[in-house]
């Protein structure tokens, strides 16, 4: 194989890689030590470029107690996760679980 058509798989193979980052997304939230709640996002922008974004929920914000019920956060040290999936123009829960400790 030549050094070109390496490349050119290499490439088509990333390209793909890319465009299936597209259809899905996921939240992570953990209940911190310091009291705070992380969530983490993680997902792709419409061409494939990847992205990565950090929300830090502190007790006195209105969404805390919320965003606790919704990823079943309970107690410092819990961690939940939820992932997407597109469907048409609308997000669908795909996936959910606690992460393991």
């Amino acid at each position: 194989m030549t050094e070109e058509k390496k490349l050119q798989d290499d490439k088509s193979f990333y390209e793909s890689e890319r465009r299936d980052f597209v259809g899905f997304k996921t939240e992570i939230a953990t209940f911190r030590s310091d009291g705070t709640v992380l969530v983490i996002y993680k997902g792709a922008l419409p061409d494939g470029q990847p992205t990565l974004a950090h929300k830090a929920i502190p007790k006195s914000d209105s969404e805390f107690i919320e965003v606790c019920k919704s990823f079943k956060l309970n107690q410092p040290g819990d961690s939940y996760f939820k992932t997407y999936r597109r469907v048409d123009e609308n997000w669908v829960l795909d996936s959910e679980g606690e992460n393991k400790r």
